[in-house]
């Protein structure tokens, strides 16, 4: 007896399956030669593919957070709202504190269910809503290979562009706060520069 068990797909509908898979997976492979960082890249796609391997969905969906968590580049001292944010800098301005609500949504639901055992009735809508981000992000570092405009020389390259700000003010206030940081950095540089010659 096989608690999850899933009947045979018909063959016309494995056999359309089968030729939508043929086509993405060329442009998967294209991704991969032309990307800078393609070890990389191949780990996420067997997390991704093991971690849907299984009709536990609850099981599922924690593998997949813990994905989304490696490809946005959230370590282990991060708080996770670095995961959110940068998942959601892929998405237009009008839509980002939409997905940034459902991200913190789903990374709430993932805690609860590690680490008070929840389990929701609405699990394979959240599912689903999960596989979307990091198929979204698995697109985007398959398309930021060197030659592709933004292109990166590394997965690290990447991660710094998806840290910073999306809105022009909210970079500008960036480069606003460095500037005092830089004026600050000289004037005690100044500072222990007379000092040392007092002595």
């Amino acid at each position: 007896y096989e608690h999850d068990y899933v009947e045979p797909i018909p063959r016309e509908k494995s056999q359309e399956r089968w030729k939508r898979a043929e086509r993405e997976g060329g442009t998967i492979r294209k991704g991969l030669a032309a990307s800078a960082y393609r070890d990389k890249i191949e780990g996420f796609l067997k997390r991704y593919t093991r971690a849907l391997d299984t009709r536990e969905w609850e099981s599922a969906f924690v593998r997949l957070w813990g994905l989304l968590e490696e490809m946005t580049g959230t370590g282990a001292t991060d708080d996770h709202q670095v995961t959110v944010s940068r998942a959601a800098f892929l998405y237009d301005a009008q839509e980002r504190d939409l997905h940034k609500q459902v991200l913190k949504h789903l990374k709430n639901y993932r805690h609860g269910s590690v680490h008070a055992g929840e389990v929701s009735e609405a699990i394979e809508t959240y599912l689903y809503q999960l596989k979307r981000y990091v198929e979204d992000l698995m697109e985007f570092h398959l398309k930021s290979h060197p030659k592709s405009d933004p292109g990166f020389g590394s997965f690290d390259e990447a991660i710094r562009f998806l840290s910073q700000p999306a809105d022009p003010p909210e970079a500008q206030m960036k480069i606003s706060r460095l500037n005092d940081q830089i004026d600050a950095a000289e004037r005690a540089r100044d500072y222990h520069s007379r000092a040392q010659d007092q002595f």
